[in-house]
Formats: C-alpha cells, sequence, structure tokens
C-alpha cells in the first residue's frame, strides 16, 4: 500500500529525497520529518523490501539491518532541530511555496466555500455584482487570501464567522488589504446574513465607493 505526500497528495512507495528535492523546492527528508512527523515516509512494501523490483526475492541478514536502520526514529539534537527550523522557515517564507501549500491544504480538505461565505455569494449574483469569489486559494494579497475581489476594481469582500474571528478582525485585513496593493475591503459578518436586506444595502453602498 503507497504513502500519501503530505505535500502533493501523490501517492509514492517512498517519500524520497529526489522527490522532495524537486517537487518541493529542495526540500530535505527531515524537513518533512519535522512538518509532518506522524506521516510514513515509505509504504509497508517498501519497509519490507517487498516492492515491484525485489518482491519475492531473498533479502540478506545486511539488506533487513539497513531497511530496520532506515525507520528508525530520527534523534533531533538541538542543533538538527535549529537547522531544520531554519530551513523550513526559510522555505515558507516564498510567496510561492507559502500560496501553493495553502491552497492544496484548501483543496484538499474541501474547506471553501463555507456555507455563510456561499450565502454572500447567492446575494452578490442576485444583485449581479462585478465580484468573483477566490476563497479557494484562487488568489492572494500577499500572503493573504481575500474571500470575494473585484472583476475590475481594487475592492474585496470579507466574509467574517463570528465564532472564528474576534472584533479586531476587520480593522486588521482592512488595514492588511489597503497596505498591499490599495485595497477597499468590506467585512460581513454572519450575524449580519440574519438580514440579508441590510447585507444588499451595505454591498450596494460599498459599490458606491468604489466608483
Amino acid at each position: 500500500m503507497p504513502v500519501t505526500c503530505k505535500l502533493c497528495s501523490r501517492e509514492l512507495g517512498t517519500i524520497s529525497p529526489t522527490h522532495l528535492k524537486y517537487k518541493h523546492n529542495g526540500m530535505t527528508v527531515t524537513d518533512y520529518r519535522e512538518m509532518f512527523p506522524a506521516a510514513p515516509i515509505r509504504s509497508l512494501e517498501a519497509a519490507l523490501g517487498t516492492s515491484k523490483g525485489l518482491k519475492g526475492k531473498p533479502k540478506s541478514t545486511i539488506h533487513r539491518q539497513r531497511i530496520g536502520m532506515g525507520n528508525a526514529r530520527r534523534v533531533w539534537t538541538d542543533k538538527s532541530r535549529a537547522k531544520s527550523s531554519a530551513s523550513l522557515t526559510k522555505l515558507w517564507a516564498t510567496p510561492e511555496y507559502y500560496e501553493t501549500q495553502v491552497r492544496k491544504v484548501i483543496q484538499n480538505f474541501q474547506l471553501r466555500p463555507t456555507s455563510i461565505e456561499r450565502q454572500v455569494m447567492a446575494i452578490i449574483e442576485e444583485l449581479n455584482l462585478p465580484f468573483r469569489y477566490v476563497g479557494d486559494g484562487t488568489c492572494f494579497i500577499a500572503r493573504a487570501n481575500p474571500d470575494f475581489i473585484g472583476i475590475d476594481s481594487k475592492m474585496i469582500i470579507e466574509v467574517a464567522g463570528d465564532y472564528w474571528h474576534d472584533e479586531n478582525y476587520e480593522q486588521e485585513r482592512t488595514e492588511y488589504f489597503a497596505n498591499h496593493g490599495g485595497f477597499k475591503t468590506l467585512v460581513i459578518w454572519q450575524h449580519e446574513l440574519d438580514c440579508p436586506e441590510t447585507v444588499k444595502q451595505r454591498l450596494l453602498a460599498f459599490m458606491g465607493e468604489g466608483k
């Protein structure tokens, strides 16, 4: 049974150094283990030495010992932890890598659109407003993934769940998008959707501000 790479969801016999290096921007097996400590590196067949090329062939004692050593848990020292942490920090600081990984998480777990995003989407379509949904990782502004973005304008609509976001969220998001591209932002809160007409009025007023 193959193992699944946590970064790209590809099924492999082994999460090899070559796969990580060329498919994931120079990541090492050490980096991968640090990021996903509980994830298997080898399939059962590979661990037992019964992959397609070796299936049915006897394994020497040395061969079996090497397999065991390769699967042994790595002992982390302060130095190796610091090195791995620095490597991961550098990797995640790369915009392309960050966007790719966040987008994969969103798509793999089918997190978006949420129920309240669908409600706002329906209102936007009803009013025929020029916004498109990008909350599935389609678009990033610096390191933030907005929910809706203007098709021909620098305008963003964010949908905020009451449980997940505090009172500072609206100001933080508004300032962030203003400072990264000069976007105007409207934040619609979950409780506001109890009165769709009010949301419609806010959206229309927001469109007026963008003209």
